[in-house]
């Protein structure tokens, strides 16, 4: 009986342990946003222009999350190819936008800031979904992927992939 109670308190502590270490969620019309311990919300959910606005990082790995809903009424398909041309006339290297289900991706990189990152767009025919992962390294490019797999919930799928 001891037992049973001494694993019944480990698993209660545990699961505060694991309450505890989620530091806050965001939560809107198009999603919800868990923002674990290690990492922090940099930009407060803003609007501007009907666009909603969302930007974390986890300092120690250097990896920056955005997430962004704007009210442009455009394919997937249009909206990463219009931010890749802009993006390259901005100085940055951009590869050619891959299709992924419903969602296009479009991997960058700027030498001069030493970053590299992956564009994810999408759109419900209303309004588009951006997802950006910003980091140094492939490496820490994965952990954000992991980080917004597991913690970006869309109240309306079709403004965000199925995967990372």
């Amino acid at each position: 009986m001891s037992r049973i109670l001494s694993l019944c308190l480990a698993l209660l502590a545990s699961f505060c342990l694991v309450t505890a270490a989620q530091a806050e969620e965001i939560s809107n019309e198009f999603f919800v946003l868990n923002v674990p311990s290690g990492w922090q919300k940099t930009i407060s959910p803003t609007q501007a222009n009907g666009a909603l606005v969302v930007l974390v990082q986890n300092p120690k790995e250097k990896v920056v999350v955005s997430v962004s809903i704007t009210p442009v009424k455009m394919p997937a398909k249009q909206l990463a190819e219009v931010t890749a041309k802009n993006m390259q006339a901005g100085g940055f290297t951009v590869a050619k936008p891959v299709q992924q289900g419903d969602t296009y991706t479009v991997e960058f990189k700027q030498n001069a800031q030493n970053t590299s990152g992956i564009h994810y767009f999408s759109s419900n025919g209303e309004r588009g979904g951006v997802v950006t992962i910003m980091a140094p390294s492939a490496s820490q490019i994965a952990k954000g992927k992991l980080f917004v797999q597991e913690n970006l919930k869309p109240v309306d799928a079709k403004l965000f992939p199925a995967k990372y």
